[in-house]
Formats: C-alpha cells, structure tokens, sequence
C-alpha cells in the first residue's frame, strides 16, 4: 500500500497515513471474524479501522514518537524472518 509508513513498536509493528509504501497479506474474512479482530487490535484505543482502497486496515492509533520507522515497509518479527509479501 502506498502512501503508508510503518513503525516498529517492539513485538509488533504499526502504520499511519505517510509517504512510504507499506508490505502486507490480504485477507478474505466474515464480519463476525472481523468484530474479533476489533478486539485483538486494540480498537479504538492501539489502532483504528479504515477503509483503504476496498479493504479494511488497521492504522496505528497511538503516539509514535519513540518507535522506529521501518523504511522498507517490511515488518520483520525480532530475530526472526520477514513477513508480509512485497
């Protein structure tokens, strides 16, 4: 997704509206499956849900003022492999 920056928030990441381009999965889910996510993200209070050319995203809703910008846009699990498809 363009015009999107992520952050690294220790054990998982976050983004917000920027100028980089952000690397995820898509995936195809009940609204119920979605309600849950609601709770497991945070939301309102971590992260927010928003309608992102068809598809509904997570945008972090917090302060970033400490985190680190994860330039590549490629969430990477410490010490383990990156996630997300390019």
């Amino acid at each position: 997704m363009y015009e999107f920056k992520m952050y690294d928030f220790g054990w998982y990441p976050g983004i917000i509206p920027g100028d980089g381009a952000v690397k995820g999965e898509v995936f195809d889910i009940t609204e119920e499956m979605l309600v849950h996510l609601d709770e497991v993200e945070g939301v309102p209070n971590w992260f927010r849900r928003e309608r992102v050319n068809g598809m509904w995203v997570y945008l972090f809703n917090a302060d970033i003022k400490d985190a680190k910008s994860i330039d590549d846009g490629l969430w990477r699990e410490p010490d383990g492999p990156a996630t997300g498809k390019p």
